[in-house]
Protein backbone atom coordinates (compact mmCIF):
# COMPACT_ATOMS: atom_id res chain seq x y z
CA UNK A 1 0.00 0.00 0.00
CA UNK A 2 1.37 3.69 -1.00
CA UNK A 3 2.47 6.26 1.60
CA UNK A 4 -0.17 8.81 0.74
CA UNK A 5 -3.09 6.02 -0.06
CA UNK A 6 -2.51 4.55 3.48
CA UNK A 7 -2.56 8.24 5.60
CA UNK A 8 -5.78 8.73 3.53
CA UNK A 9 -7.41 5.86 4.53
CA UNK A 10 -5.99 6.03 8.03
CA UNK A 11 -8.02 9.92 8.17
CA UNK A 12 -11.23 8.83 6.94
CA UNK A 13 -11.16 5.54 9.77
CA UNK A 14 -9.80 8.15 12.39
CA UNK A 15 -12.70 10.62 11.64
CA UNK A 16 -15.27 8.19 12.14
CA UNK A 17 -14.03 6.74 15.30
CA UNK A 18 -13.27 10.40 16.76
CA UNK A 19 -17.12 11.65 15.95
CA UNK A 20 -18.13 8.09 17.93
CA UNK A 21 -16.19 9.27 20.81
CA UNK A 22 -17.37 13.39 20.56
CA UNK A 23 -21.25 11.40 20.82
CA UNK A 24 -19.85 9.29 23.59
CA UNK A 25 -18.99 12.57 25.41
CA UNK A 26 -22.37 13.20 25.76
CA UNK A 27 -24.06 10.39 27.46
CA UNK A 28 -25.01 11.74 30.32
CA UNK A 29 -27.29 14.10 28.26
CA UNK A 30 -29.17 11.24 27.19
CA UNK A 31 -32.50 10.63 29.29
CA UNK A 32 -33.43 7.14 30.74
CA UNK A 33 -35.90 6.05 28.54
CA UNK A 34 -33.11 6.71 25.60
CA UNK A 35 -30.27 5.06 26.96
CA UNK A 36 -30.97 1.48 25.35
CA UNK A 37 -31.57 3.00 21.83
CA UNK A 38 -28.52 5.12 22.44
CA UNK A 39 -26.00 1.94 23.07
CA UNK A 40 -27.28 -0.14 20.65
CA UNK A 41 -26.68 2.62 17.93
CA UNK A 42 -22.86 3.06 19.66
CA UNK A 43 -22.60 -0.76 19.32
CA UNK A 44 -23.59 -0.70 15.85
CA UNK A 45 -21.91 1.93 15.29
CA UNK A 46 -18.46 0.73 16.10
CA UNK A 47 -18.81 -2.41 14.41
CA UNK A 48 -19.77 -1.21 11.36
CA UNK A 49 -16.20 1.23 11.02
CA UNK A 50 -14.58 -1.81 12.14
CA UNK A 51 -15.89 -4.10 9.11
CA UNK A 52 -15.31 -1.09 7.05
CA UNK A 53 -11.45 -0.72 7.91
CA UNK A 54 -11.26 -4.27 7.29
CA UNK A 55 -12.47 -3.89 4.28
CA UNK A 56 -10.57 -0.68 2.62
CA UNK A 57 -7.38 -2.05 3.99
CA UNK A 58 -7.81 -5.49 2.72
CA UNK A 59 -8.94 -4.27 -0.86
CA UNK A 60 -6.31 -1.51 -0.65
CA UNK A 61 -9.53 0.82 -1.71
CA UNK A 62 -8.59 4.18 -3.03
CA UNK A 63 -9.86 7.66 -1.17
CA UNK A 64 -12.15 8.31 -4.05
CA UNK A 65 -13.95 4.70 -4.09
CA UNK A 66 -17.39 4.90 -3.85
CA UNK A 67 -17.71 2.66 -0.97
CA UNK A 68 -15.81 5.15 1.11
CA UNK A 69 -18.52 7.97 0.08
CA UNK A 70 -21.42 5.50 0.39
CA UNK A 71 -20.36 4.45 4.01
CA UNK A 72 -19.57 8.09 5.10
CA UNK A 73 -23.21 8.76 3.93
CA UNK A 74 -24.90 6.02 5.50
CA UNK A 75 -22.64 6.70 8.87
CA UNK A 76 -24.50 10.00 8.72
CA UNK A 77 -27.91 8.96 8.41
CA UNK A 78 -28.11 5.76 10.45
CA UNK A 79 -25.47 6.14 13.20
CA UNK A 80 -24.43 10.07 13.63
CA UNK A 81 -27.36 11.88 13.27
CA UNK A 82 -29.68 9.09 15.07
CA UNK A 83 -27.25 9.76 17.88
CA UNK A 84 -27.40 13.81 17.76
CA UNK A 85 -31.16 13.21 17.91
CA UNK A 86 -31.25 10.74 21.09
CA UNK A 87 -29.08 13.33 22.53
CA UNK A 88 -30.91 16.51 22.27
CA UNK A 89 -34.03 14.67 22.61
CA UNK A 90 -35.54 15.48 19.17
CA UNK A 91 -37.68 12.52 18.32
CA UNK A 92 -40.69 13.70 16.48
CA UNK A 93 -41.16 13.29 12.97
CA UNK A 94 -44.18 15.33 11.78
CA UNK A 95 -45.90 14.69 15.68
CA UNK A 96 -44.81 11.05 15.39
CA UNK A 97 -42.56 9.50 17.95
CA UNK A 98 -40.04 7.66 16.13
CA UNK A 99 -38.11 5.89 18.99
CA UNK A 100 -39.97 2.62 18.69
CA UNK A 101 -38.73 1.90 15.01
CA UNK A 102 -34.87 2.78 16.34
CA UNK A 103 -33.96 -1.22 16.97
CA UNK A 104 -35.51 -2.36 14.46
CA UNK A 105 -34.60 0.30 11.36
CA UNK A 106 -30.86 -0.49 12.64
CA UNK A 107 -30.67 -3.80 12.36
CA UNK A 108 -32.25 -3.89 9.23
CA UNK A 109 -29.24 -0.54 7.58
CA UNK A 110 -26.50 -2.94 9.24
CA UNK A 111 -27.68 -6.28 8.00
CA UNK A 112 -27.74 -4.26 4.65
CA UNK A 113 -24.77 -2.37 5.33
CA UNK A 114 -22.90 -5.82 5.61
CA UNK A 115 -24.01 -7.27 2.71
CA UNK A 116 -22.56 -4.19 0.69
CA UNK A 117 -18.76 -4.48 1.85
CA UNK A 118 -19.21 -8.53 1.84
CA UNK A 119 -20.02 -7.95 -2.20
CA UNK A 120 -18.35 -5.04 -2.66
CA UNK A 121 -14.89 -7.20 -1.09
CA UNK A 122 -15.99 -10.39 -3.88
CA UNK A 123 -16.06 -7.78 -6.81
CA UNK A 124 -13.14 -5.78 -5.92
CA UNK A 125 -10.92 -9.59 -6.25
CA UNK A 126 -11.87 -9.53 -10.06
CA UNK A 127 -9.42 -6.48 -10.63
CA UNK A 128 -5.70 -6.58 -9.43
CA UNK A 129 -5.77 -3.14 -7.83
CA UNK A 130 -8.84 -0.58 -6.18
CA UNK A 131 -6.74 2.14 -6.81
CA UNK A 132 -7.22 5.33 -9.22
CA UNK A 133 -4.67 5.91 -11.69
CA UNK A 134 -2.98 9.39 -12.09
CA UNK A 135 -3.27 10.35 -15.86
CA UNK A 136 -2.24 12.95 -17.93
CA UNK A 137 -5.01 14.23 -20.46
CA UNK A 138 -3.38 15.42 -24.11
CA UNK A 139 -5.51 18.20 -25.97
CA UNK A 140 -5.42 16.60 -29.81
CA UNK A 141 -6.61 18.76 -32.70
CA UNK A 142 -10.04 17.45 -31.81
CA UNK A 143 -10.88 18.80 -28.41
CA UNK A 144 -11.65 22.09 -29.90
CA UNK A 145 -14.43 20.18 -31.59
CA UNK A 146 -15.70 18.74 -28.76
CA UNK A 147 -15.90 21.78 -27.00
CA UNK A 148 -17.77 23.61 -29.34
CA UNK A 149 -19.94 20.01 -29.92
CA UNK A 150 -20.73 20.19 -25.88
CA UNK A 151 -21.18 23.79 -26.24
CA UNK A 152 -24.48 23.66 -28.15
CA UNK A 153 -25.51 20.74 -26.48
CA UNK A 154 -25.23 23.17 -23.36
CA UNK A 155 -27.27 25.67 -25.00
CA UNK A 156 -29.60 23.41 -25.95
CA UNK A 157 -30.38 21.77 -22.81
CA UNK A 158 -29.94 25.02 -20.74
CA UNK A 159 -32.65 26.75 -23.56
CA UNK A 160 -35.52 23.95 -22.19
CA UNK A 161 -34.36 23.85 -18.84
CA UNK A 162 -34.77 27.83 -18.84
CA UNK A 163 -38.33 27.61 -20.76
CA UNK A 164 -39.24 25.17 -17.85
CA UNK A 165 -38.20 27.50 -15.31
CA UNK A 166 -40.11 30.52 -16.37
CA UNK A 167 -42.88 28.37 -17.54
CA UNK A 168 -43.94 27.94 -13.52
CA UNK A 169 -46.15 30.55 -12.18
CA UNK A 170 -44.44 30.99 -8.77
CA UNK A 171 -40.71 31.05 -9.72
CA UNK A 172 -41.93 34.09 -11.29
CA UNK A 173 -44.09 35.64 -8.61
CA UNK A 174 -40.73 35.35 -6.53
CA UNK A 175 -38.26 36.83 -9.30
CA UNK A 176 -40.31 39.43 -10.56
CA UNK A 177 -41.07 38.18 -13.93
CA UNK A 178 -44.54 38.23 -15.70
CA UNK A 179 -45.39 36.14 -18.15
CA UNK A 180 -48.48 34.50 -19.28
CA UNK A 181 -49.55 31.03 -18.11
CA UNK A 182 -48.75 28.06 -20.46
CA UNK A 183 -51.59 25.50 -19.74
CA UNK A 184 -48.72 22.67 -21.08
CA UNK A 185 -46.19 23.54 -18.35
CA UNK A 186 -47.24 20.68 -16.14
CA UNK A 187 -47.56 18.06 -18.92
CA UNK A 188 -44.54 19.12 -20.46
CA UNK A 189 -42.35 18.54 -16.81
CA UNK A 190 -40.84 15.44 -17.87
CA UNK A 191 -38.84 17.36 -20.52
CA UNK A 192 -37.11 19.11 -17.03
CA UNK A 193 -35.04 16.05 -16.88
CA UNK A 194 -32.84 17.61 -19.89
CA UNK A 195 -31.59 19.98 -17.55
CA UNK A 196 -29.82 17.60 -15.47
CA UNK A 197 -27.65 16.21 -18.47
CA UNK A 198 -26.04 20.10 -18.23
CA UNK A 199 -23.57 18.39 -16.47
CA UNK A 200 -22.08 16.60 -19.08
CA UNK A 201 -21.05 19.09 -21.66
CA UNK A 202 -20.07 21.44 -18.33
CA UNK A 203 -17.88 18.90 -17.46
CA UNK A 204 -16.42 18.33 -21.11
CA UNK A 205 -16.03 22.33 -21.93
CA UNK A 206 -14.49 22.47 -18.06
CA UNK A 207 -11.81 19.43 -18.72
CA UNK A 208 -11.04 20.30 -22.31
CA UNK A 209 -11.84 24.31 -23.05
CA UNK A 210 -8.62 26.55 -22.70
CA UNK A 211 -11.20 29.51 -22.41
CA UNK A 212 -11.36 30.53 -19.15
CA UNK A 213 -14.08 32.91 -20.02
CA UNK A 214 -15.83 30.34 -21.46
CA UNK A 215 -15.58 28.11 -18.01
CA UNK A 216 -16.74 31.29 -16.08
CA UNK A 217 -20.16 31.92 -18.04
CA UNK A 218 -21.12 28.47 -18.71
CA UNK A 219 -20.28 27.20 -14.80
CA UNK A 220 -22.16 30.65 -13.68
CA UNK A 221 -25.04 30.21 -15.70
CA UNK A 222 -25.47 25.65 -15.02
CA UNK A 223 -24.78 26.64 -11.17
CA UNK A 224 -27.72 29.94 -11.57
CA UNK A 225 -29.87 27.80 -13.20
CA UNK A 226 -29.69 24.90 -10.94
CA UNK A 227 -30.30 27.23 -7.86
CA UNK A 228 -33.25 28.70 -8.73
CA UNK A 229 -34.68 25.21 -9.65
CA UNK A 230 -33.32 24.68 -6.39
CA UNK A 231 -31.68 21.18 -7.39
CA UNK A 232 -29.34 20.89 -4.70
CA UNK A 233 -28.59 17.50 -5.75
CA UNK A 234 -27.05 18.58 -8.98
CA UNK A 235 -25.08 21.19 -7.46
CA UNK A 236 -23.55 18.85 -4.94
CA UNK A 237 -22.47 16.23 -8.51
CA UNK A 238 -21.30 18.77 -9.83
CA UNK A 239 -18.86 19.50 -7.29
CA UNK A 240 -17.62 16.02 -6.51
CA UNK A 241 -17.46 15.34 -10.20
CA UNK A 242 -15.22 18.14 -11.09
CA UNK A 243 -13.11 18.02 -7.42
CA UNK A 244 -12.78 14.20 -7.74
CA UNK A 245 -11.72 14.44 -11.77
CA UNK A 246 -9.18 17.07 -10.27
CA UNK A 247 -7.79 15.19 -7.77
CA UNK A 248 -7.70 11.91 -9.61
CA UNK A 249 -5.56 13.73 -12.47
CA UNK A 250 -3.28 15.11 -10.52
CA UNK A 251 -2.55 11.87 -8.38
CA UNK A 252 -3.74 13.76 -5.54
CA UNK A 253 -5.73 13.20 -2.92
CA UNK A 254 -7.25 15.98 -0.42
CA UNK A 255 -6.02 17.01 3.15
CA UNK A 256 -8.12 17.07 6.25
CA UNK A 257 -8.23 21.17 5.66
CA UNK A 258 -9.36 20.68 2.19
CA UNK A 259 -12.14 18.12 2.72
CA UNK A 260 -13.31 20.19 6.01
CA UNK A 261 -13.39 23.41 3.53
CA UNK A 262 -15.44 21.32 0.79
CA UNK A 263 -17.94 20.02 3.17
CA UNK A 264 -18.45 23.69 4.93
CA UNK A 265 -19.08 25.67 1.73
CA UNK A 266 -21.27 22.87 0.33
CA UNK A 267 -23.39 22.86 3.68
CA UNK A 268 -23.62 26.56 3.56
CA UNK A 269 -24.18 26.41 -0.33
CA UNK A 270 -27.33 24.18 0.16
CA UNK A 271 -28.80 25.83 3.11
CA UNK A 272 -29.07 28.71 0.76
CA UNK A 273 -30.19 26.82 -1.78
CA UNK A 274 -33.34 25.35 0.37
CA UNK A 275 -33.78 28.69 1.79
CA UNK A 276 -34.61 30.58 -1.23
CA UNK A 277 -36.95 27.23 -2.46
CA UNK A 278 -39.32 28.03 -0.07
CA UNK A 279 -39.65 31.36 -1.38
CA UNK A 280 -39.34 29.94 -5.38
CA UNK A 281 -42.24 27.25 -4.44
CA UNK A 282 -44.66 29.92 -2.58
CA UNK A 283 -44.50 32.94 -4.84
CA UNK A 284 -42.95 35.26 -2.53
CA UNK A 285 -40.08 37.63 -3.13
CA UNK A 286 -36.88 36.25 -1.76
CA UNK A 287 -35.29 38.53 1.14
CA UNK A 288 -31.76 36.86 2.28
CA UNK A 289 -32.47 39.03 5.05
CA UNK A 290 -33.71 36.70 7.41
CA UNK A 291 -31.03 33.53 6.42
CA UNK A 292 -29.37 32.57 9.75
CA UNK A 293 -26.97 29.79 10.81
CA UNK A 294 -30.13 28.14 12.10
CA UNK A 295 -31.34 27.37 8.43
CA UNK A 296 -27.45 25.42 7.81
CA UNK A 297 -28.46 23.14 11.12
CA UNK A 298 -32.09 22.76 9.58
CA UNK A 299 -30.42 21.87 6.09
CA UNK A 300 -28.29 19.32 7.60
CA UNK A 301 -31.49 18.03 9.56
CA UNK A 302 -33.31 17.68 6.92
CA UNK A 303 -30.68 15.71 4.23
CA UNK A 304 -29.33 13.49 7.04
CA UNK A 305 -32.48 12.80 9.38
CA UNK A 306 -34.36 11.59 6.49
CA UNK A 307 -33.86 8.05 8.52
CA UNK A 308 -37.11 9.51 10.72
CA UNK A 309 -39.09 8.31 7.66
CA UNK A 310 -37.35 5.09 7.76
CA UNK A 311 -37.92 4.54 11.30
CA UNK A 312 -41.67 5.32 10.84
CA UNK A 313 -42.32 3.04 8.10
CA UNK A 314 -40.32 0.06 9.51
CA UNK A 315 -42.90 0.38 12.43
CA UNK A 316 -46.07 0.38 10.27
CA UNK A 317 -45.43 -1.75 7.27
CA UNK A 318 -46.37 -4.30 6.44
CA UNK A 319 -49.03 -4.12 8.96
CA UNK A 320 -50.92 -0.69 8.87
CA UNK A 321 -49.30 -0.44 4.76
CA UNK A 322 -48.75 -3.31 2.67
CA UNK A 323 -45.12 -3.71 0.64
CA UNK A 324 -45.82 -1.83 -2.94
CA UNK A 325 -44.36 -5.65 -4.27
CA UNK A 326 -42.05 -3.99 -7.63
CA UNK A 327 -44.56 -0.93 -8.24
CA UNK A 328 -42.26 2.00 -7.55
CA UNK A 329 -39.54 0.21 -9.55
CA UNK A 330 -42.12 -1.12 -12.33
CA UNK A 331 -43.03 3.44 -12.46
CA UNK A 332 -40.02 3.97 -14.08
CA UNK A 333 -41.03 3.41 -16.90
CA UNK A 334 -44.20 5.61 -16.62
CA UNK A 335 -42.70 8.57 -15.03
CA UNK A 336 -40.45 9.34 -18.68
CA UNK A 337 -44.11 9.41 -20.47
CA UNK A 338 -45.17 13.16 -20.62
CA UNK A 339 -49.10 14.15 -19.36
CA UNK A 340 -50.07 15.80 -22.73
CA UNK A 341 -49.35 12.06 -24.41
CA UNK A 342 -50.73 10.50 -21.84
CA UNK A 343 -53.46 12.79 -19.68
CA UNK A 344 -54.55 9.74 -17.23
CA UNK A 345 -50.86 8.88 -16.24
CA UNK A 346 -51.63 7.15 -12.40
CA UNK A 347 -49.71 8.99 -10.05
CA UNK A 348 -46.33 7.46 -8.04
CA UNK A 349 -46.88 4.67 -6.25
CA UNK A 350 -44.87 7.00 -3.27
CA UNK A 351 -47.78 8.87 -2.76
CA UNK A 352 -50.01 6.12 -1.53
CA UNK A 353 -47.09 5.18 0.77
CA UNK A 354 -46.36 8.41 2.99
CA UNK A 355 -49.70 9.60 3.37
CA UNK A 356 -50.96 6.59 5.50
CA UNK A 357 -47.41 6.43 7.03
CA UNK A 358 -46.47 10.09 7.46
CA UNK A 359 -50.15 12.26 7.23
CA UNK A 360 -50.62 14.47 4.58
CA UNK A 361 -48.28 17.17 5.45
CA UNK A 362 -45.27 15.11 4.91
CA UNK A 363 -46.93 14.12 1.47
CA UNK A 364 -47.16 18.13 0.91
CA UNK A 365 -43.89 18.67 2.01
CA UNK A 366 -42.10 16.18 -0.34
CA UNK A 367 -41.36 13.84 2.33
CA UNK A 368 -38.42 11.72 1.06
CA UNK A 369 -36.47 8.48 2.62
CA UNK A 370 -32.86 6.73 1.71
CA UNK A 371 -32.23 4.37 -0.70
CA UNK A 372 -33.05 1.55 2.05
CA UNK A 373 -36.59 2.90 2.41
CA UNK A 374 -37.29 1.78 -1.06
CA UNK A 375 -35.27 -1.27 -0.77
CA UNK A 376 -37.89 -2.33 2.31
CA UNK A 377 -40.95 -0.84 1.02
CA UNK A 378 -40.91 -2.71 -2.20
CA UNK A 379 -40.05 -6.20 -0.67
CA UNK A 380 -39.14 -5.76 2.95
CA UNK A 381 -36.13 -7.86 3.98
CA UNK A 382 -35.83 -9.16 0.87
CA UNK A 383 -36.17 -5.93 -0.82
CA UNK A 384 -33.28 -5.09 1.62
CA UNK A 385 -31.21 -8.08 0.56
CA UNK A 386 -31.63 -7.69 -3.45
CA UNK A 387 -31.01 -4.12 -3.09
CA UNK A 388 -27.91 -3.62 -1.12
CA UNK A 389 -26.21 -6.22 -3.64
CA UNK A 390 -27.05 -4.16 -6.96
CA UNK A 391 -26.02 -1.04 -5.16
CA UNK A 392 -22.63 -3.00 -4.34
CA UNK A 393 -22.40 -3.72 -7.78
CA UNK A 394 -23.13 0.21 -9.20
CA UNK A 395 -20.48 1.24 -7.07
CA UNK A 396 -17.83 -1.64 -7.83
CA UNK A 397 -18.89 -0.88 -11.51
CA UNK A 398 -18.40 3.17 -11.22
CA UNK A 399 -14.89 2.37 -9.37
CA UNK A 400 -13.85 0.15 -12.00
CA UNK A 401 -14.36 2.37 -15.06
CA UNK A 402 -12.14 4.72 -13.19
CA UNK A 403 -9.71 2.30 -12.59
CA UNK A 404 -9.72 0.41 -15.98
CA UNK A 405 -10.49 2.97 -18.18
CA UNK A 406 -8.62 5.12 -20.22
CA UNK A 407 -10.67 7.14 -22.08
CA UNK A 408 -11.95 10.70 -21.68
CA UNK A 409 -15.53 10.25 -22.31
CA UNK A 410 -15.05 7.03 -19.31
CA UNK A 411 -13.32 9.40 -16.84
CA UNK A 412 -15.99 11.81 -17.22
CA UNK A 413 -18.47 9.54 -16.75
CA UNK A 414 -16.84 7.77 -13.88
CA UNK A 415 -16.60 10.71 -12.01
CA UNK A 416 -20.21 12.22 -12.42
CA UNK A 417 -21.39 8.57 -11.64
CA UNK A 418 -19.06 8.86 -8.56
CA UNK A 419 -21.02 12.19 -7.42
CA UNK A 420 -24.38 10.59 -8.10
CA UNK A 421 -23.63 8.09 -5.38
CA UNK A 422 -24.71 10.92 -3.59
CA UNK A 423 -28.27 11.50 -4.80
CA UNK A 424 -28.83 7.51 -4.87
CA UNK A 425 -27.97 7.02 -0.90
CA UNK A 426 -29.83 9.48 -0.05
CA UNK A 427 -33.05 9.01 -1.90
CA UNK A 428 -34.56 6.34 -2.63
CA UNK A 429 -36.80 6.24 -5.60
CA UNK A 430 -35.61 4.41 -8.01
CA UNK A 431 -38.08 6.19 -10.99
CA UNK A 432 -36.20 9.61 -10.55
CA UNK A 433 -33.01 8.35 -9.86
CA UNK A 434 -32.81 5.73 -12.92
CA UNK A 435 -33.50 8.65 -15.58
CA UNK A 436 -31.38 10.78 -13.66
CA UNK A 437 -28.14 8.37 -14.78
CA UNK A 438 -29.98 7.74 -18.12
CA UNK A 439 -29.48 11.53 -19.18
CA UNK A 440 -26.12 11.61 -17.90
CA UNK A 441 -25.56 8.41 -20.46
CA UNK A 442 -27.32 9.65 -22.93
CA UNK A 443 -24.93 12.60 -23.15
CA UNK A 444 -22.27 10.71 -22.61
CA UNK A 445 -23.66 8.54 -25.71
CA UNK A 446 -23.90 11.13 -28.07
CA UNK A 447 -20.39 13.01 -27.23
CA UNK A 448 -19.24 9.20 -28.17
CA UNK A 449 -20.97 9.48 -31.54
CA UNK A 450 -20.04 12.70 -32.59
CA UNK A 451 -16.70 11.84 -31.45
CA UNK A 452 -16.48 8.42 -33.81
CA UNK A 453 -18.34 10.19 -36.68
CA UNK A 454 -16.33 13.23 -37.12
CA UNK A 455 -13.18 13.10 -35.59
CA UNK A 456 -10.48 10.92 -36.67
CA UNK A 457 -9.22 8.89 -33.83
CA UNK A 458 -5.66 10.39 -33.55
CA UNK A 459 -6.97 13.74 -33.13
CA UNK A 460 -8.85 12.80 -30.41
CA UNK A 461 -8.21 13.70 -26.83
CA UNK A 462 -5.31 11.11 -25.34
CA UNK A 463 -5.63 9.68 -21.52
CA UNK A 464 -2.06 8.68 -20.48
CA UNK A 465 -1.68 6.83 -17.23
CA UNK A 466 1.40 7.97 -15.05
Amino acid sequence: MGKKVSKSSITIILLLLIVQIITLLFFNQVTVSNVSNYLFLQLLFFISILLFSIIIIINDIDMFSSIILVTILNFLIFYITPLVDIITNNYLFFGIDIREGTKKATLLFFGGYIIYLLFFHFFSKKIRTMQYPAFSLILNKGSKKIVIFNFFMWIISFSVSLYNLLSSSKINESLGIVVVENSQTAANGIFSMLGYGLVVPWMYMMVLSKSKGLKIVVTSCTFLLYFLNAYRFIIVIMIIAYASFSFIKKGKRPTLIQILGILISTAILMSVIGYVRSFLRSGNTIDMSLFSFGEIIYTLQGNFGIYKSFYVMVTKMPEAVNFTHGLQTLYTFILFIPRFIWPSKPDTPLRTLIYPLLGDYALQAGTAWPNIGEYYSELGLYGVIIGYIFFSFLSFSIDKILIRKKTLNSKILGVILYGTIFQLTIRGYTPSNFWLVAVFLFFIFINYLYQQKFIRKEDLPCVISV
